[in-house]
């Protein structure tokens, strides 16, 4: 029996910056709402994010140095544009090529991401791995080892969150933040890191990653 994704839940899944959850106090992240677009900051001189939705062909190129005046002022040296199919006009990713974007194929980012909506449970995992919210600090930054070092994250940007670890976890703690950290046990190893941002309308699962040595058995 086919099944049917609500719209709401398709809206989320391709417009995932602009419709998730807004920061909550004390995180070291700024959403920034502009007419057809969101402008996500994190620390770092790569933390930058701009998702398009709907955009003016007549004042595109005014709307295109307006963000990059803006990430300059927050001193951002690269910014990653996502450009959803959804988005309008529907040649926009083609038009701000011409204006002096190009295809982001540097890690993390891809030239092209796949959203998908899952609205059934998955199988169970590998019995050998134990996945699960972290328990002590220790455990969420060797949860966030593992991702930096999996995608590939920027030594300046490692620097730039370092500070802001602790205040982060105690968000986690305490159930104030929208985002929920998990990490994968083998062996009394944290081998995985994974995270889940809590929308309105579902389940983000983002920043999946696996230390290379632990590849290949399904953590």
């Amino acid at each position: 029996m086919a099944v049917t994704i609500s719209e709401s839940v398709r809206t989320a899944a391709v417009f995932s910056i602009s419709r998730g959850p807004e920061p909550v106090a004390g995180m070291p992240i700024e959403k920034i709402h502009l007419d057809g677009l969101t402008v996500l900051l994190l620390p770092g001189p790569s933390g930058a994010m701009v998702e398009a939705r709907a955009l003016d062909e007549s004042t595109l190129a005014e709307t295109v140095e307006r963000v990059r005046a803006l990430l300059c002022e927050r001193a951002k040296e690269r910014t990653a544009w996502f450009v959803p199919e959804a988005a309008a006009p529907t040649d926009l990713a083609a038009r701000l090529a011409r204006l002096g974007l190009r295809p982001y194929d540097e890690a993390p980012f891809e030239p092209r991401f796949a959203a998908m909506a899952r609205v059934e449970p998955p199988e169970e995992g590998p019995t050998d791995v134990e996945a699960r919210l972290p328990v002590t600090f220790e455990e969420f930054l060797a949860g966030v080892a593992v991702s930096d070092d999996a995608f590939e994250q920027d030594e300046a940007d490692r620097r730039a969150w370092q500070e802001h670890r602790r205040t982060a976890w105690l968000l986690h703690e305490s159930g104030e933040s929208p985002l929920r950290s998990f990490v994968a046990v083998v062996d009394g190893e944290i081998v995985g890191s994974a995270g889940a941002l809590l929308c309105d309308h579902g389940v983000n699962l983002i920043g999946g990653s696996v230390r290379e040595d632990a590849r290949g058995p399904g953590v």
